[in-house]
């Protein structure tokens, strides 16, 4: 397995150094979600449970992207070219209590680009990890860690399916799933998620 470099094994582009796939380094993503009652299991099996009442929320995340290379991995007879992402994303909570706040995060993902039916829906898979930090600690965080001290600081583990038109990769659809632990200890004891979909614009 070995990286290449973007100088050369990018294809050149107009505008910027372009992926095996076509696509530009940088993307700018926007999206919409809500506050999940899903802990870690739920999320791996699919369970996705919107929070109502006063302990649910509204999400609003910006993020940006970077791609920072792209990986050549041959096996067998078929090569594969998984990217290593960054990104930074900052999201506005408006929890139905009437309490709003934001959350800065850092994370990279390596993200999985070659499924077998991409020419007919262009599909990736991403997950990695990060950083977050929280103006303030949710109600819903307080709710399900009572008499526990709770941090700002977070463990941020993104997961995120994109699909697009093949004619038309630069412009994504995103279906994310985020989750915020304390790293069992480091920070605090346990965490909560957050569900949502957005729109990604490749360049």
């Amino acid at each position: 397995m070995k990286a290449t470099k973007n100088e050369s094994k990018w294809l050149e582009g107009t505008r910027s150094e372009k992926s095996h796939h076509g696509l530009g380094p940088w993307a700018v993503e926007f999206g919409v979600g809500v506050m999940s009652s899903n802990d870690t299991l739920g999320d791996i099996t699919g369970q996705f449970e919107t929070l109502t009442g006063e302990y649910g929320a509204d999400i609003y995340k910006l993020s940006v992207y970077y791609t920072v290379t792209e990986f050549q991995w041959e096996m067998g007879n078929r090569t594969f070219y998984p990217q290593l992402e960054v990104f930074p994303s900052i999201t506005r909570f408006e929890e139905n209590n009437g309490d709003n706040y934001y959350n800065i995060n850092f994370a990279g993902t390596l993200k999985w680009t070659d499924f077998p039916w991409n020419k007919y829906l262009y599909t990736t898979l991403a997950s990695g990890v990060g950083l977050g930090y929280f103006e303030q600690i949710n109600n819903y965080d307080r709710k399900k860690h009572v008499n526990q001290e709770r941090s700002q600081w977070k463990f941020y583990w993104p997961f995120q399916l994109t699909l697009a038109l093949p004619k038309f990769k630069r412009h994504q659809l995103v279906l994310y799933n985020d989750h915020w632990s304390g790293g069992f200890g480091i920070f605090d004891d346990g965490g909560f998620d957050t569900y949502g979909i957005a729109y990604r614009f490749i360049f």
